[in-house]
């Protein structure tokens, strides 16, 4: 054994004995095996080492070191100081990530630290930036993308909420106050630019109205006068007495109404819907069983882009309506306007005293197609039952009146 300790000395000895003038070797051969102490490798140069001459395997300083960088010591795993280890999924474990704390603070701060990601804010004196409120500056969004702080206002004073060289959703400076209830904000770093992704709201106060005169009605009626102010219903609305006065109304087919008796009388305000909110307002008075009445409905429907009366209104003895006729027609009280298409129509004309009809020719060729009206119309002593006749030809439309109980032209044009 010591022989062949003495002859492998020897074989390294023999081969340590060509150094460089530096005192570095320039080439060590073995033919058998050999630990290399680390002071050695740490002094070798660029050149190369045979660890084993047989099999030609060759070693640099580069090599070796490059093997020895590797090495990681299993007590540096996941420790303190140490580097962090993966997983079976490749990942981190949650027992090795850093935790993120949460500071509070009282007075103008400017946060640099990353684990200060949860900041609680005594509030002081508002004004923006520059008055008493406690100021919080965070860090330049610039090369944090991704980087989140979470600010939280834990009492009433104000908090001013900058950023170091960038802007606040393009504001200079987020503010969080009492006024306008917020008390959180949650920032995300964009890398230029830091944005707000998370805040709290102001839920309005929802002012309350006071309540509605209440009437007491027995059996669903009443018989004395109701002035109602604001009222929206849907439905079916009560009967009701004498009148009602609205000043504002809202409902769906809604109907006030009185019993359909003479000398009664009521008043509808509906709103059957549509995209231009229809409203319409009916108005009507019941006189000995016969209904006269105006209807004013909103433009929504273009045939009704302007105030349009329908049925009939009732007022110093004439009567408002019209009718479009193409055959013989008798008139109604409600009556107002006869308009004829053609077809040589009769018109018997009917009516109180005092009653005006205004009878429109529209017939193409009003000779052969125009209106024959009985009774005869009276002009100036003379009877006539159409326009077909020199005196009238020239004429289109006749204001008729019914005088003494006969029937006299009082118009024409």
């Amino acid at each position: 054994m010591k022989q062949l300790f003495l002859a492998i000395s020897m074989t390294v000895l023999s081969s340590l004995c060509f150094a460089q003038n530096n005192g570095m070797f320039v080439t060590l051969r073995v033919t058998d095996s050999i630990w290399l102490n680390s002071k050695w490798i740490k002094e070798f140069s660029d050149d190369s080492t045979m660890v084993n001459g047989a099999s030609g395997v060759v070693l640099t300083e580069k090599a070796i070191k490059g093997v020895l960088s590797k090495y990681l010591p299993l007590t540096q795993r996941g420790a303190v100081n140490g580097l962090a280890s993966l997983d079976g999924s490749g990942k981190i474990p949650s027992s090795q990530l850093p935790l993120m704390t949460t500071s509070v603070i009282s007075g103008s701060t400017v946060i640099n630290d990353i684990g200060d990601q949860t900041i609680l804010c005594n509030g002081t004196g508002c004004g923006g930036p520059g008055s008493p409120a406690l100021t919080l500056t965070l860090p330049s969004a610039a090369g944090i993308a991704g980087r989140k702080y979470v600010v939280k206002r834990i009492n009433t004073g104000c908090v001013i909420i900058e950023a170091a060289g960038a802007n606040m959703e393009g504001e200079p400076y987020y503010e969080m106050n009492s006024i306008d209830g917020n008390d959180f904000a949650t920032f995300l770093s964009d890398g230029s630019n830091w944005r707000i992704i998370t805040k709290s709201y102001v839920i309005p106060t929802i002012p309350t109205t006071p309540d509605l005169q209440t009437v007491t009605a027995m059996g669903n009626t009443t018989t004395s006068p109701i002035n109602v102010g604001g009222m929206q219903i849907t439905g079916s609305g009560p009967t009701l007495g004498d009148r009602l006065n609205i000043n504002y109304f809202g409902g769906v087919s809604t109907l006030w109404t009185r019993d359909d008796t003479a000398q009664g009388g009521y008043i509808q305000m509906a709103t059957p819907g549509g995209p231009e909110g229809q409203a319409q307002i009916r108005l009507a008075v019941i006189e000995n069983g016969l209904g006269n009445e105006v209807i004013l409905q909103s433009s929504h429907d273009n045939s009704r882009d302007m105030l349009v009366l329908s049925g009939a209104f009732k007022a110093m003895g004439m009567t408002l309506n019209a009718h479009t006729i193409d055959g013989d027609y008798t008139t109604l009280p409600s009556d107002y306007t006869i308009m004829s298409a053609g077809n040589s129509p009769t018109v018997t004309l009917t009516g109180e005293e005092g009653k005006i009809y205004v009878l429109v020719e529209e017939a193409a060729n009003p000779t052969v197609d125009g209106m024959t009206w009985t009774p005869a119309i009276t002009y100036k002593g003379t009877t006539y039952n159409n326009a077909n006749n020199p005196t009238l030809s020239a004429y289109s439309r006749f204001t008729v009146q019914k005088i003494n109980g006969g029937w006299y032209l009082i118009g024409a044009n």
